[in-house]
C-alpha cells in the first residue's frame, strides 16, 4: 500500500466513524455471559438467559446441531 492509498483509506475510515459513532459504539446487549457452578443444566440456562434467551439464537423451524467438545481430556490450566 502506498502513502496515497493509506491516507485515502484512513480518511474514509475517519469519516465513517464521524457519521455513525452511535452505531459503532452501541451494543444491543451482552455478548458474553459467565456462570459458575456444578449444576451444568442450571448454569447453561442462566448464561443463555442473560444473553437474551434461546429465542435470540434459534428461531422456529431452525435446524440445530450440538457438537460436543470432546477432543481433549484436559482442563484450561493444563
Amino acid at each position: 500500500m502506498d502513502r496515497r492509498a493509506f491516507l485515502k483509506t484512513a480518511g474514509m475510515a475517519t469519516l465513517a466513524a464521524q457519521l455513525a459513532p452511535h452505531e459503532l459504539l452501541a451494543a444491543p446487549g451482552p455478548v458474553v455471559a459467565v456462570a459458575e457452578g456444578k449444576d451444568y443444566a442450571r448454569i447453561v440456562r442462566e448464561a443463555v438467559g442473560v444473553l437474551g434467551g434461546m429465542k435470540r439464537f434459534v428461531k422456529k423451524n431452525d435446524v440445530v446441531v450440538v457438537k460436543p467438545n470432546m477432543g481433549w481430556d484436559r482442563n484450561a490450566a493444563q
